[in-house]
């Protein structure tokens, strides 16, 4: 579930200044 949602919460991130990218560090 998180195969195609980690590589889409890297752009997302950016965007959204990194908060997404930290979450989704700490759950994997």
């Amino acid at each position: 579930e998180f195969g195609v949602a980690d590589e889409t919460a890297w752009q997302v991130g950016l965007s959204c200044g990194g908060r997404i990218k930290v979450y989704v560090e700490r759950l994997g």
